[in-house]
């Protein structure tokens, strides 16, 4: 919400055991628009995005962006994420330059930014031994190369396109409904590119994420 591109629906799935949470209540009141799919519980990442995803499809959507509740999208993200994809028909996934939000040293209290110029993550790299690391970690933003190959978006944030996830689905799932969090996006990312699909990370899409766990660049994500 707040963007420039406007052909978007917003689905939010609630994850929590409470019928009325503070959460729920301020989306409610504030974006009344969102719609809130739930179902009593803590279904996990993989299965409530999977059920966001079909519904997505069954609307007839051209892409699915996935986007954790703790991102922060520049105004044009989502519109150069879309532009990216819509002139490369080999793209099934893209990602966006992702740097750091940081609540700790810059409080919002304080008035200060809370943007920094830290990379958080431009994709997933495929490293040898199947080792998946998050392009860029941990670097200043001027020191990322524009293009370094990725095979798929951090979990964080990344925009599908959906004909693509049909493709390699399995069992019905587009992320593995076994992984209840974390390394979900890597399988996913590599079925895409053993599929033949390309990714990229589009640094003109600017998001911010306040990472709550991680590594830090060449560690195993």
């Amino acid at each position: 919400i707040g963007q420039g591109f406007k052909d978007f629906t917003v689905l939010c799935f609630d994850n929590s055991e409470e019928d009325d949470s503070e959460n729920l209540k301020y989306i409610k009141n504030h974006n009344p628009e969102i719609e809130i799919m739930r179902e009593g519980g803590n279904l996990g990442f993989a299965r409530a995005y999977n059920k966001m995803i079909r519904k997505a499809s069954l609307a007839g959507a051209e892409y699915f962006l996935a986007v954790n509740p703790d991102m922060v999208l520049e105004a044009d993200a989502v519109g150069e994420m879309i532009k990216a994809m819509d002139s490369g028909s080999s793209l099934g996934s893209a990602s966006p330059k992702i740097l750091k939000w940081d609540f700790v040293n810059n409080p919002a209290r304080s008035g200060t930014s809370n943007k920094t110029n830290i990379i958080d993550t431009c994709g997933i790299k495929l490293l040898p031994g199947l080792r998946f690391v998050d392009a860029g970690q941990g670097t200043e933003n001027k020191t990322v190369i524009a293009g370094e190959r990725v095979i798929g978006p951090s979990g964080a944030a990344g925009l599908y396109r959906l004909s693509a996830l049909e493709k390699v689905k399995q069992d019905g799932q587009y992320f593995d409904e076994l992984m209840f969090m974390y390394k979900e996006d890597c399988d996913l990312a590599y079925r895409l590119f053993l599929a033949g699909f390309k990714s990229k990370c589009v640094n003109e899409a600017v998001m911010y994420h306040d990472r709550s766990a991680g590594g830090n660049g060449k560690g195993n994500i």
